[in-house]
């Protein structure tokens, strides 16, 4: 795993007055886009935030209007959730919400074993027997065409609210109050399903006079059990649902906090995302989720102990569940190596596997092997899996593409669900391991860990844990921060837990100081030796009463000899800034006629410098030029670290392909002398990618429109290269949609190259 060391800041001293305390903090939020104090404040003080207005979301006054006027007249509701923590919490708070408003509501949460998630026609049909006036979804319903046009048809009015990505078409349903139908810059876009829900009953309530903030708790568990992006209000309202937990006079969640031992008045994201969380999964996962939505809304502190009983009782048969699926899981890698070295995506099945924990197992897995992972459970002819995702690689686009192969699937860009002929599923391997492996051509994937800053062991104390807890909740949008100490041995491993699949370290520097250390799910994998480095988190734990100091491992490093010792920070490499030169030929004439040891970086069809080479040609060299504007990020990260220079001298040369229409013609004009009638022709992506300058995602998607309309065939993709032959000149049906995908991906590539004109040059890599 690659480390990215975090890279010098300066504080303007007014924050830093305004933070105090430790520089880690200030220098933390500096490189998380907080630089002045009124921006501070309102990150870390939720009174000073300035939440969006509820009304931003589409349809959203529609949907009131509707509400208050089944209320005035005393109408029958139902509310159609999903089993998972989302699903339950945003099914509660309307339910809870309308019971205050004396409205008559029922609430139905699909089994995941047999009915799955959405809407299926014939639960809808046994719900709409309540004789339903209006029915409204939470955390589901926006791809749910048939049930809404079912429902319309029985003279009930539908309210969808939900966060799913959209579809080309909405359903014609009342009112869809969803955030994604704002723009993605926008306060309110990463709302999770309770969200979405809560914005609807505080409108309401908003024109009644009432007080929302009570289901505010609700809304906490959602952000964090369904990882929503904790940025803006639903940091916001994470924040201030914790506060709301803290206070909680809800039975259910105190008797669930009795049976974990949990102090409701010091609950934190973490205890969300590991405590409650997995126990009110559980019910969707292994069981009913209609008693998560019970036991948030039960006002029975006897009933509610006995849910919590059940809550614990399934958990505790999930991580069961959840440890010999993964071992099973590793077994079958370790007797077919193949299935995890030979293709990009991980996809595994198997009969016996149960499928309402396959998920949780699959981000283990993704974890563990940094790939994408599908899991499928075989239920004779038919299978229905999980899968998960890395950042930066899109799951539901990968298995979007699958859809001919496929009988049903859904999703986002980190996780999916689909069902499938269980015989489709070697080819479902083949063909998704080429679908990512497109994606990642241009992320030139690695994975990278994020570090935030280098403490020595001395240093690390519960004051520091508190300092940094200023920055929390923690989550995605805001990670932990993730340190590092240098130089140290290993004194002692000690496998701990009732299986012994945990590890405690206890590590040491060179003035001999320890610290013990947590690794987690590591009985299987190798010890630090001789000298290293450690990443790690911080955090604290409470036994027998004592407050103490927890570390808990991310990654190590081992130090080959001293020379290596990581530096208390990075190398930088000069940039001289170009870009804007009046007169950039003359400026090159003047560079090469100073320095010897040049490498020119220049691309496009025909090359635009005689003494240019493309990016198969990257070699050391004290000095890189960047001539033409790179098609992305990640490539022009590649040249630096591939060349090594100690300068970099930034030119702003548009390639000469700019348009759509150029670059297809040129990509013929270049695959063309390679094909030969009834002979297999192998193109190697990144030469193509180097004569147009453009990314290896795009000349992937330009093969695909080019067999599209008849001009090739493509036999198959490996990592690097394509058998083709030629094609038989016939479209295809799918020639629009496969020239859409180019055009998006040509799009980016001209939306980079638009911002690094004027990019900041410290922030181009």
């Amino acid at each position: 795993m690659k480390w990215i060391y975090p890279e010098p800041v300066e504080a303007q001293p007014e924050l830093e007055t305004y933070l105090s305390g430790h520089p880690l903090v200030t220098n933390t939020l500096i490189r998380r886009g907080i630089n002045t104090p009124d921006q501070a404040r309102s990150f870390l003080h939720p009174e000073h935030y300035q939440p969006a207005p509820s009304t931003d979301l589409p349809d959203l006054d529609k949907a009131v209007d509707r509400v208050l006027r089944a209320v005035s007249r005393q109408e029958t509701v139902g509310i159609w959730g999903d089993f998972d923590v989302d699903g339950q919490t945003s099914t509660a708070i309307l339910f809870s919400a309308f019971q205050k408003l004396e409205l008559k509501t029922y609430y139905y949460i699909p089994l995941r074993e047999t009915e799955s998630h959405g809407i299926n026609i014939p639960g809808l049909q046994r719900f709409l027997e309540h004789n339903l006036d209006l029915l409204i979804t939470c955390d589901t319903g926006v791809t749910e065409f048939d049930a809404v046009e079912f429902a319309v048809s029985q003279g009930v009015d539908v309210i969808i609210t939900d966060h799913h990505e959209l579809p080309p078409r909405l359903p014609e349903a009342l009112a869809i109050i969803n955030p994604n139908r704002l723009a993605e810059q926008h306060p309110l876009y990463t709302l999770p399903g309770a969200g979405v829900a809560y914005k609807l009953i505080e409108q309401i309530y908003a024109r009644l006079g009432n007080d929302p903030t009570p289901y505010l708790d609700l809304v906490a568990l959602a952000v964090v059990a369904d990882v929503a992006l904790q940025k803006d209000d639903t940091r916001y309202l994470l924040q201030k649902g914790l506060e709301q937990l803290r206070s909680d006079q809800r039975p259910g969640l105190s008797a669930l906090y009795e049976q974990i031992k949990l102090d409701p008045q010091k609950i934190t994201a973490q205890d969300i995302g590991f405590q409650i969380g997995p126990r009110l999964n559980a019910l969707g996962r292994l069981d009913d989720a209609n008693p998560g939505v019970e036991i948030l809304t039960t006002a029975d502190p006897i009933r509610a102990k006995l849910l919590a009983l059940r809550l614990e009782s399934l958990n505790k048969r999930r991580r069961q569940l959840t440890d010999e699926i993964f071992q099973s899981a590793l077994d079958k890698l370790t007797n077919h190596p193949e299935l995890l070295n030979d293709y990009s995506a991980l996809i595994l099945s198997d009969p016996g596997w149960h499928p309402g924990v396959i998920g949780i197992v699959a981000s283990r897995l993704v974890e563990r092997f940094q790939k994408p992972t599908f899991l499928f459970v075989e239920e004779g002819d038919q299978a229905r899996g999980s899968a998960r995702s890395l950042e930066g690689i899109s799951i539901i686009d990968a298995v979007a593409e699958q859809s001919p192969i496929l009988n049903t699937f859904g999703g986002h860009q980190m996780a999916a669900g689909m069902h499938l002929p269980t015989k489709n599923i070697p080819e479902l391997r083949r063909q998704l391991s080429s679908s990512i492996q497109a994606q990642i051509a241009d992320l030139e994937f690695e994975p990278a860990l994020v570090l935030d800053g280098q403490l020595s062991l001395h240093e690390l104390s519960l004051d520091l844990v508190d300092e940094i807890s200023r920055l929390a909740p923690f989550g995605p949008g805001n990670p932990p921060l993730t340190l590092w100490c240098s130089n140290l041995t290993l004194a002692k491993a000690v496998a701990i837990g009732r299986d012994r699949s945990h590890r405690k370290l206890t590590v040491e520097d060179k003035d001999s100081n320890q610290q013990e250390v947590l690794w987690w799910n590591s009985s299987d994998l190798p010890l630090p030796a001789g000298r290293f480095d450690l990443a790690f988190t911080i955090s604290d734990s409470t036994f027998r009463g004592e407050r103490q100091l927890q570390l808990t491992l991310t990654d190590f490093r081992e130090l080959e000899d001293p020379s290596s010792l990581s530096p208390d920070a990075p190398p930088r490499t000069k940039f001289i800034d170009l870009r804007k030169s009046p007169r950039p030929d003359a400026a090159l004439e003047d560079i090469i006629a100073e320095h010897k040891d040049l490498f020119i970086w220049a691309e496009g069809y025909p090359p635009p410098l005689p003494q240019g080479f493309g990016r198969k040609s990257f070699q050391p060299s004290p000095n890189l030029i960047v001539w033409t504007i790179p098609p992305s990020h990640l490539l022009l990260k590649r040249a630096v670290e591939e060349v090594n220079p100690s300068t970099v001298f930034l030119f702003a040369q548009q390639p000469p392909l700019t348009k759509i229409e150029s670059f297809i013609k040129i990509l013929v004009g270049v695959i063309k002398p390679s094909l030969t009638p009834n002979r297999n022709s192998t193109l190697d992506l990144e030469r193509l990618a180097e004569a147009t300058a453009q990314s290896e995602s795009t000349i992937r998607k330009g093969l695909v429109y080019l067999e599209n309309r008849g001009f090739l065939k493509i036999l198959n993709f490996t990592d690097s290269h394509a058998a083709v032959l030629p094609g038989d000149n016939t479209a295809a049906a799918s020639l629009e949609d496969s020239k859409h995908r180019l055009i998006t991906n040509f799009n980016e590539s001209k939306a980079y190259r638009l911002n690094y004109l004027s990019a900041p040059k410290d922030l181009l890599l």
